[in-house]
């Protein structure tokens, strides 16, 4: 039983920052396999509307990758599945389940839905509380998050009208960062001060 834990481990990072130094040579969030884009849930993603994207829930639990290589996203809880992409060291998943138990596999819906082995997932670093930082989205339809401040950027979520976000400044070109309850970029003009 050990020795499978340890293989998992050695699995789930092993050859990562090769394939994004080879791939890519440079720093992002989060990588998509390139063979995802010919997959059957790869083209489902690709013709959702923006109304199917994925809901911010409160039982999603925020954790921080810790594999110094960063860390894969997998199609299935098994080292055998095949890989959706990774997501790199110090960046922050969202982990579907209430309370994730160590050195096993947890269902991630963000940046990259599909699952990752906890073993390499630490607890998110505190966020700064600071009310000047509480916005309130107020778009009747809800607030798509993207990647970057982009309305061509991929998107990472949508958050909930009237739901609380937490922005890490005042943003520019009409773009505010948030951090809470997903990471991405969200319009300024969707959001206003909290109640």
């Amino acid at each position: 039983m050990k020795q499978t834990n340890v293989l998992q481990r050695f699995l789930a990072v092993t050859a990562l920052p090769s394939l994004i130094a080879i791939t890519f040579g440079f720093p992002i969030t989060a990588i998509k396999a390139a063979a995802v884009q010919n997959s059957p849930s790869a083209a489902n993603e690709l013709s959702s509307s923006e109304n199917d994207v994925r809901l911010a829930q409160t039982s999603v639990v925020c954790r921080q990758v810790s594999a110094r290589g960063g860390l894969y996203v997998r199609a299935q809880p098994t080292i055998d599945s095949r890989i959706l992409g990774a997501v790199l060291y110090g960046r922050n998943v969202s982990v579907t389940v209430p309370d994730p138990q160590p050195e096993s596999w947890v269902p991630v819906s963000a940046p990259i839905e599909g699952y990752m082995f906890s073993g390499y997932l630490v607890p998110c670093e505190p966020v700064d509380s600071d009310p000047s930082n509480c916005r309130q989205v107020k778009a009747r339809n809800g607030l798509v998050v993207r990647e970057e401040p982009s309305i061509d950027s991929e998107r990472v979520g949508v958050v909930p009208r009237g739901r609380n976000v937490t922005i890490l400044n005042l943003g520019a070109d009409g773009w505010v960062p948030i951090q809470v309850p997903l990471e991405g970029y969200v319009p300024a003009n969707d959001l206003t001060y909290c109640p």
